[in-house]
């Protein structure tokens, strides 16, 4: 028998801390804080794809809680912006031929806009 108590405990944690990093108007004073002109929807993506380096459009869909195409469009915005690029690719780890989007980071502008939104959350916990 285990003592879920302290299971409990973190999962509680962990849902506090979703809220307060995700809260519409927390992201809106990152932005502002940090001088970055980004639609909220992005900052998440971003963040993840900068954090994280190569992933697969369903792996972040996964990980922001989006469906797959939302978030396809959605790096296509940052890409427009750009702030990432993406690579396709085929082959046996994709039999069915279609390219695969994957997003990364683009230098400077993207890893410089996310590195701004860390400092400035950062700065507002401290």
């Amino acid at each position: 028998m285990y003592n879920t108590a302290s299971i409990d405990t973190v999962a509680r944690a962990l849902v506090d801390l979703l809220g307060f990093f995700s809260s519409p108007q927390r992201v809106d004073l990152l932005l502002k804080e940090a001088g970055v002109v980004l639609d909220r929807a992005l900052v998440p993506l971003l963040v993840g794809i900068a954090t994280r380096g190569t992933l697969s459009v369903a792996a972040l869909a996964d990980q922001v809680g989006r469906d797959s195409t939302t978030v396809s469009r959605q790096i296509a915005k940052l890409e427009q912006l750009g702030l990432i690029a993406r690579s396709r690719r085929n082959g046996p780890a994709n039999p069915d031929g279609h390219a695969r989007s994957r997003g990364r980071g683009a230098g400077a502008l993207g890893c410089g806009g996310a590195a701004a939104l860390a400092g400035a959350r950062a700065r507002r916990l401290e």
